[in-house]
């Protein structure tokens, strides 16, 4: 267990740094550390391998590795399901949603990400709230419900809100990229509306200012700026790099 652990976090690791190779063959050693007999895989471990499997064919280009992440992520939802464990079946669900977004299958990703949603309320997992709710409202902005999207991008910002300053222990760079996609997307989406409420020409905000709008007056680590008054924020980047 220890083995497996260690080199799950070291593909973690290697991802994060984008060395892809390196990671996939770390991976080979896990998947076959696990299908030792004998070996006791956890409903976790299988999660995680099955997420890093697609993060490592989403970084690479590639569906070599999808339908086993496809299987290890099934299996560990049913299994995290049988033992209780609410908040891995979340994971395990989204993830399944993230891998039909990534071949357009909206539908599909849609029904996952809202099991996802649905466990992870029940788990009071906030982390992967959002980030499902979040999902959820780009499947429902590709299969045209822009009403029912806008509402999930609103759903996912409240939620960032009551988790901001968890998220930005360590790093606020690593707050930044987690959450202003959300915001941008929302912005794009309102933009392109007929009759929104900013129909009117709004004064655009150039990407070189990011850093210095973004940041200080949205992502403030004294919890002085509603997070979603980012919205505003981001519809004026929005326009002017539309």
């Amino acid at each position: 267990d220890s083995f497996i652990a260690g080199h799950l976090a070291r593909a973690r690791a290697q991802l994060d740094l984008g060395d892809v190779a390196a990671a996939a063959a770390v991976l080979e050693e896990v998947a076959r550390a696990m299908d030792t007999p004998g070996t006791n895989r956890s409903a976790r471990q299988q999660l995680q391998l099955g997420e890093l499997y697609h993060r490592l064919d989403k970084a690479a280009g590639s569906t070599g590795h999808t339908a086993e992440a496809v299987r290890l992520l099934t299996t560990a939802a049913e299994r995290a399901r049988e033992e209780g464990d609410i908040r891995s079946e979340s994971f395990a669900l989204g993830y399944l949603g993230a891998i039909a977004e990534r071949f357009g299958d909206y539908d599909k990703a849609l029904a996952y990400s809202r099991l996802a949603v649905a466990r992870a309320e029940r788990a009071n997992a906030l982390d992967g709230l959002y980030a499902w709710q979040w999902q959820s409202a780009r499947a429902l902005e590709r299969l045209g419900k822009p009403d029912l999207a806008l509402a999930a991008y609103q759903q996912a910002i409240e939620t960032l809100e009551k988790i901001r300053f968890e998220l930005t222990r360590g790093s606020s760079r690593k707050f930044q990229q987690a959450v202003a996609p959300v915001f941008f997307e929302m912005a794009s989406l309102l933009l392109s509306q007929p009759g929104n409420r900013y129909a009117e020409p709004v004064e655009p905000i150039h990407p070189a200012a990011f850093t210095e709008v973004i940041i200080p007056q949205v992502f403030d680590l004294d919890g002085n700026t509603p997070i979603r008054d980012a919205t505003n924020i981001a519809v004026r980047f929005v326009t002017h790099t539309a």
